[in-house]
């Protein structure tokens, strides 16, 4: 009798597994370009000086027409204001020249990314350039990494090094 109520157990476990719905899946290719070892307190003012995070599909399409929204979210390092950028605003600097990428700050660690992929006529992956336009912090030694938190999208999540506080 045990060993039936442990097979059945163990099915119903299997069962649950293989039916349970799945969320969306993850399709993005995302890596920094560099990884730099820098002071406290550095600042990288200059989206062509700065680390960046690359995000590309990984099959051509697989942004499809919607509009996919996920978050970038900072550890030892803050967002650069609107002050820092006097001809312009972060949000400018930010999206570069990318029409289809809607950035906004929520706080000093946060970020709201939006790509409004609307290309039915693509012939190869979409890459995306994002500059990490950022004050490193000042806690001492440490990684400064930026995490995607991909909400509902199809970009794969992750946490990724771009700078090392010496």
């Amino acid at each position: 009798m045990k060993r039936f109520v442990s097979l059945l157990a163990v099915f119903v476990f299997t069962l649950s597994i293989v039916l349970m719905p799945i969320d969306s899946y993850a399709a993005t290719n995302n890596s920094v370009d560099k990884v730099k070892e820098i002071s406290e307190g550095h600042k990288y003012i200059f989206a062509k000086k700065a680390p960046k995070l690359y995000i590309e599909e990984e099959n051509i399409f697989e942004f499809g027409t919607e509009s996919q929204t996920f978050r970038l979210k900072l550890t030892n390092a803050e967002w650069l204001s609107m002050y820092d950028f006097p001809n312009s605003t972060f949000e400018e600097e930010m999206e570069g020249n990318y029409t289809d990428l809607t950035i906004t700050r929520i706080t000093d660690h946060v970020l709201e990314v939006t790509i409004h992929n609307t290309a039915e006529n693509c012939t190869s992956n979409l890459v995306y350039e994002i500059p990490m336009l950022v004050q490193v912090g000042v806690s001492g030694q440490g990684p400064v990494t930026v995490e995607i938190d991909r909400k509902d999208s199809v970009v794969t999540a992750g946490v990724y090094t771009f700078a090392v506080i010496k």
